[in-house]
């Protein structure tokens, strides 16, 4: 999610296993920890800085406690590198019933801005799809999985494209518009004669995106 495609990151992380002497990952998961840190912290700090590099060592750290000193990491460690469009699910941290899931489109240029916008909204456990083109749509949009967020950069160059096929296949859809300008982006959805959406500035963090969603879905 860090890279937006899954090629950049398996690169680095063929980058880290040479530097490391390594020919696979290690199998137990203090191990691990310790070979991202040393090999894999130093590439990805550059490449997709400090701020998501800290966020992901975070986030290994965090799914990996349960299982040390538990089994080895090698079947999970087997599992093949998820696509650059993919439904995934983030496990709950938290002990407390998620309120909602929902599937989620994301549709941003912004690679570092819709990777921190996607973990947030895998935290709340919500299926997220990120789409860069109209073509990259197919993959996002499968048949008896409906759509039920739209999350769109109105700057972006093949928005309302993406929107028309959306709305086209899901009527019902919620869209949220991340726009400089709202009054423009709201005349817009209003011309297409829809009624479930909002629109926030594109520098919006997460929660309020979340919270206008669970607002517009829950009425």
């Amino acid at each position: 999610m860090a890279y937006g495609s899954s090629a950049p990151a398996a690169m680095a992380l063929r980058r880290a296993l040479i530097l490391g002497g390594r020919a696979a990952l290690p199998g137990t998961p203090s191990d691990l920890v310790a070979f991202v840190r040393a090999r894999l912290v130093p590439i990805l700090t550059v490449e997709i800085g400090p701020r998501l590099t800290m966020a992901f060592v975070d986030d290994l750290v965090a799914d990996l406690a349960p299982l040390s000193g538990t089994r080895p990491l090698s079947s999970a460690l087997d599992e093949p590198i998820p696509q650059p469009v993919a439904r995934v699910a983030l496990r709950s941290r938290s002990s407390a019933p998620a309120k909602m899931e929902l599937s989620v489109l994301l549709v941003d240029l912004d690679r570092v801005l819709r990777s921190m916008l996607a973990r947030d909204f895998l935290r709340v456990r919500w299926a997220v799809s990120v789409v860069d083109s109209v073509d990259e749509l197919r993959d996002a949009v499968r048949p008896g999985e409906p759509i039920d967020v739209v999350i769109f950069d109105v700057m972006h160059s093949d928005a309302e494209a993406i929107v028309d096929s959306v709305v086209a296949a899901f009527p019902s859809v919620v869209l949220v518009a991340r726009a400089l300008d709202g009054a423009m982006a709201r005349a817009l959805l209003e011309g297409k004669g829809l009624s479930r959406f909002d629109v926030r500035s594109r520098e919006a963090p997460a929660e309020e995106l979340i919270e206008v969603v669970r607002r517009i879905v829950e009425s």
